[in-house]
């Protein structure tokens, strides 16, 4: 999933791709409170972030601010009259819109995933789903597609050239892909699909964040790690625990000379949250198949891939099978190669490589 990311739709993905410098470090408007006071997560253009004086307080004054300002921004841009159109007034004000919000939110969706404090990142999945409510609705917000729509008839807009260009094609495509050539109740529809995806979306990242999991060994199983490591996991009666994440994970996976704890342990790793994402999975599947039918898209897949560079799931089967058909014979030299190495270091005459024997 990924959400490294914040929970943002493709849409405004591609939006912050396409953007043009930003000419200024503060919104267009004025905010519309006062900037709540101390709060790192509130800073200008390029300002760098204080995430170590960042605490669970900071979070939902930060996300009210981030969406107050959004609201008064979005009235600036809705209130210019339709004669009064230009690209600094409505296309730009947009992207400062989007560029502003992302900036205080985009940092809340990190520590979400990263922060060593379970209160603190459980006020940013709080935090997280609010926000992408409104900017759900914001994205679906009809009367700020039409002032694209006017902006797009003016001599102005017809004679964009270069990145400006561009950038209006991309919003006014992405206008499309988001349904707006659909009646508005199947609109409104899809806001409530979206809704359901980034719910279900932020669980399955919070159950892999807050799983933790630890195997006990023996003796014989750290048999090739250094003692400093050893003495670290010592618990006690000859016995040792290693929990999953990286820095405990890979010592352990490069220098144990136990297979079978090696395995033990990938597995361990690689089944982290499976108990309860089992069965977000396929909850969240369904609803994106449901996001692609009501667009007119056969699958998800056909929706994700129509503004990437592949543009269809068969180009995408078709070069990985000549990827995989052309890198055979490199992939069975370098297969060759660690199955002599195994055979070196464990005398075991077998010609498996499986995962957890890679960093061994």
């Amino acid at each position: 999933m990924r959400r490294l990311q914040l929970i943002v739709l493709p849409f405004i993905l591609l939006l912050a791709a396409c953007t043009t410098a930003p000419q200024q470090d503060k919104p267009s408007v004025e905010p519309v409170s006062a900037t709540p006071p101390a709060n790192p997560l509130i800073v200008s253009f390029n300002e760098p972030i204080d995430f170590a004086a960042l605490k669970t307080e900071h979070i939902a004054p930060a996300t009210e601010y981030a969406i107050a300002t959004g609201d008064k921004m979005l009235a600036e841009i809705l209130s210019v009259p339709d004669d009064e159109r230009n690209f600094e007034n409505t296309i730009r004000a947009r992207d400062d819109l989007f560029a502003f919000t992302n900036r205080i939110m985009n940092p809340i969706g990190l520590m979400s995933e990263v922060h060593p404090d379970a209160s603190l990142r459980a006020a940013c999945d709080s935090a997280l789903i609010k926000y992408s409510q409104w900017e759900n609705a914001l994205v679906l917000n009809e009367d700020l597609y039409k002032t694209v729509v006017v902006y797009k008839e003016t001599d102005e807009a017809k004679t964009l050239t270069g990145l400006k260009k561009k950038f209006l094609a991309d919003i006014l495509k992405d206008y499309h892909r988001l349904g707006f050539d659909l009646p508005k109740e199947k609109r409104d529809s899809l806001k409530v699909i979206k809704d359901r995806i980034d719910r279900i979306g932020l669980e399955f990242d919070k159950n892999i964040t807050d799983y933790t999991d630890t195997l006990v060994v023996t003796e014989a199983d750290m048999e090739g790690l250094p003692e400093w490591y050893k003495k670290e996991k010592a618990a006690g009666n000859g016995l040792y625990k290693i929990d999953i994440s990286r820095p405990s994970r890979m010592p352990f996976m490069r220098y144990s000379k136990s297979e079978s704890a090696r395995r033990a342990l990938t597995e361990k790793y690689l089944n982290r949250a499976a108990d309860k994402n089992l069965e977000v999975i396929p909850k969240l599947v369904q609803e994106r198949q449901k996001l692609a039918r009501v667009l007119g898209y056969r699958s998800y897949a056909e929706y994700l891939l129509e503004d990437r560079m592949p543009k269809s799931p068969e180009v995408v089967w078709s070069f990985e099978k000549e990827l995989r058909d052309n890198l055979r014979r490199k992939a069975q030299a370098e297969h060759d190669e660690l199955v002599a190495i195994k055979r070196e270091l464990t005398g075991k005459d077998d010609d498996e490589i499986n995962y957890w024997n890679m960093s061994y």
